[in-house]
């Protein structure tokens, strides 16, 4: 693809023919690559900003309400679908079916980028999110999973250590089988971090000072954490998810 000194979006074909897919473009945002020579691409024209997916023979205009169209990135893709982040603060989203081009505004806001995954056999999209809005004071954050065959959403638990929080750091794994949480306890200066399940179990993987240096990542299925203790010595501590083991070493 190329776009030309017009504003013409060029699609170059193995034959060495050239078919113009856009014109009047000032500018484009490539938001994915979605493999198979198609790419999702963001269109500044002159009137408006407009979502297009794009493959060799054709450039597929996509629907979206108002209040989504003027999209940052995209957060995560599987073989059919896409989730794309808004520019808008409270962070919102919205799931466009990629063979398609229907989309779908998802529920609620987010409080960062890593808000949500796909389950590992394609068929649900698993996000947390709120309905309140950041001047609310009875803030609810809940974990959503959203059925990609029939749309239907359901609210699989609520992530109570969250209530009344305006901002929530909620990460999942690769498949959203687990949610690891941050909270901060202002008055203690302590974090909690916690392990959330599917079903709605938790465990307590830690509370400490947050003056400690410290993080939680995800590799593959196991939770890693260095904490430094001075300059020559750390401590590793590792949770396996499949064991639903906590080590320290």
């Amino acid at each position: 693809y190329d776009l030309d000194d017009t504003g013409t979006l060029i699609s170059y074909q193995l034959d060495g023919e050239t078919l113009e897919l856009l014109s009047g473009l000032t500018d484009i945002d490539i938001l994915a690559d979605l493999g198979e020579n198609r790419i999702l691409i963001q269109q500044d024209a002159e009137d408006a900003k407009h979502l297009y997916l794009v493959n060799p023979d054709l450039a597929q205009l996509i629907d979206t309400p108002p209040d989504y169209n003027l999209f940052r990135e995209a957060l995560v893709q599987n073989d059919d679908y896409i989730v794309l982040a808004t520019y808008f603060q409270p962070l919102t989203t919205g799931l466009l079916n990629i063979e398609t081009g229907d989309f779908s505004p998802l529920i609620g806001f987010h409080s960062i980028n890593d808000c949500c995954a796909f389950s590992e056999d394609g068929q649900y999209l698993y996000y947390a999110s709120t309905e309140n809005t950041p001047d609310d004071s009875d803030i609810i954050w809940a974990l959503r999973e959203r059925d990609l065959q029939s749309g239907e959403d359901q609210i699989l638990f609520t992530f109570d250590e969250f209530q009344g929080e305006r901002f929530a750091i909620i990460v999942p794994d690769a498949n959203g089988e687990y949610w690891l949480t941050h909270l901060r306890d202002r008055e203690t200066r302590t974090i909690n971090t916690r392990l959330h399940h599917l079903d709605g179990s938790n465990n307590i993987l830690g509370e400490e000072f947050d003056e400690s240096i410290m993080g939680w990542y995800w590799m593959d299925d196991v939770l890693v954490r260095i904490q430094l203790d001075d300059a020559e010595n750390y401590q590793l501590t590792v949770f396996d998810t499949s064991e639903n083991e906590l080590m320290v070493y």
